[in-house]
């Protein structure tokens, strides 16, 4: 997230989401994953979707539409209602190797 909070994705697929592409141990980004994300500059980052790249090219017209509308649910959520989120195991905060990630 920290590249994505630098204008630093893999793709701005509008709507709030971007695409950002992610390692795979021992082959690099190219050879890596895609993963989905409902994005708002130093506010929000939800992972909702990822895939090998070599299992999927890209999303298609009708996933775009989908996961658009899942960013302006996620988008619209107050602090309260992802804290209460979490709280109920609806929402899993992620853990960057035990580093707390701040603004």
């Amino acid at each position: 997230m920290r590249e994505a909070e630098k204008g630093l994705n893999d793709g701005d697929l509008g709507g709030g989401i971007i695409k950002k592409r992610v390692t795979r141990t021992g082959e690099g980004k190219r050879g890596g994953y895609r993963t989905i994300i409902v994005f708002r500059a130093c506010d929000r980052a939800v992972f909702v979707y990822g895939f090998p790249k070599s299992a999927k090219a890209n999303l298609n017209a009708a996933e775009l539409d989908a996961y658009q509308k899942l960013a302006q649910i996620y988008l619209s959520f107050s602090a309260a209602s992802i804290t209460k989120a979490l709280s109920e195991g609806e929402l899993e905060e992620v853990d960057y190797d035990g580093e707390e990630i701040s603004e």
